[in-house]
């Protein structure tokens, strides 16, 4: 058998070693487990800081908006809005209504401008009648072409929705005649 040396100062100091090793590694968990509880903690108490903040303020915009004068001028607010809303829906009814009045013929000052310009020197206007969408005339003319002459030039002007022309009356030397003029809505 062969003799062997033993050196029981280094088999010592491996042994030392690896139980250094293992107690650092514990150690690290250990150090590492705390800093995560300190980070977590700290984190934590932030955390509350801030909700305790918010809470208060949050409370205090509650007891601002429940206030008698908020809750007062929100209920005027309200009130307003619902006239505006209401005063909006009277405009709509009478923007509607103006403009079916818009549509419906209507006898005017221009109307009878037209009426008068386009007239014959050789024709006269004894009566005038307005009813609904219709105006009467009652002419008198001095030619036999007077008449038809005017009913043409008032279905040339495209202003009238229909011209009615159904002869003339011949009397004393006058040709007398009934005009019935049709007129177009939106005028």
């Amino acid at each position: 058998m062969k003799k062997q040396d033993m050196n029981l100062l280094e088999s010592y100091q491996k042994i030392s070693k690896i139980r250094a090793n293992k107690d650092a590694t514990g150690r690290i968990y250990i150090m590492l487990f705390f800093g995560v509880l300190l980070i977590a903690g700290a984190y934590w108490v932030t955390l509350f800081i801030e909700n305790s903040s918010l809470k208060q303020s949050i409370q205090a915009a509650e007891e601002y908006l429940n206030s008698p004068q908020v809750v007062e001028r929100s209920n005027e607010a309200n009130q307003l809005n619902a006239d505006i809303k209401q005063l909006e829906d009277i405009l709509s009814e009478v923007r509607s209504a103006q403009n079916v009045f818009d549509l419906q013929p209507k006898f005017t000052s221009t109307t009878m401008n037209l009426l008068l310009a386009e007239r014959p020197g050789t024709v006269r206007i004894n009566a005038i009648s307005y009813v609904g969408d219709s105006v009467a005339l009652d002419i008198s003319g001095t030619r036999v072409y007077s008449v038809s002459d005017y009913v043409l030039r008032l279905r040339r002007l495209n202003y009238f929705q229909e011209v009615r022309y159904n002869g003339y009356d011949f009397s004393d030397g006058v040709y007398n005649s009934t005009l019935v003029i049709v007129l177009k809505g939106g005028k």
